[in-house]
């Protein structure tokens, strides 16, 4: 789409949509942001919705184990998910709903990036009409 010898386009207004929307995803919402950056132009951030863990609510954007006592760690992976998908039936309608806000929000501020924030989302069903 871009490449950085384009010096007229807005590079450091496209890096600042995608952590409004990244930073917030993974410390409000709780959401495994595994990673996000600036590729060719678009907004990479890629993202998962619900819980599998525990360690999945403690630690978002955390895939290696956080946990200091073994015995905790082998808990959470054997029984965790059973206590998980009652949390998910509240949790992932609300992350749903902060990532379209999100979204919404940076495209609100950058207008003229819009086609860039949008473009490579992970969930693009969530952001029609933005």
């Amino acid at each position: 789409m871009h490449d950085w010898s384009e010096a007229d386009f807005d590079w450091n207004g496209l890096n600042d949509a995608i952590r409004m929307i990244a930073i917030p995803l993974r410390q409000i919402g709780r959401v495994n942001v595994s990673d996000f950056k600036e590729k060719y132009g678009e907004a990479r951030i890629s993202c998962n919705f619900g819980f599998s863990m525990v360690h999945g609510l403690l630690y978002p954007g955390y895939c290696f184990k956080q946990y200091k006592s073994k015995r905790l760690w082998a808990l959470d992976c054997y029984h965790g998910h059973k206590v998980m998908w009652l949390v998910n039936l509240v949790a992932v309608p609300c992350q749903q709903w902060l990532y379209r806000y999100l979204y919404k929000r940076a495209v609100a501020k950058y207008p003229h990036l819009r086609k860039e924030i949008v473009s490579a989302a992970d969930w693009p069903e969530l952001l029609k009409n933005i």
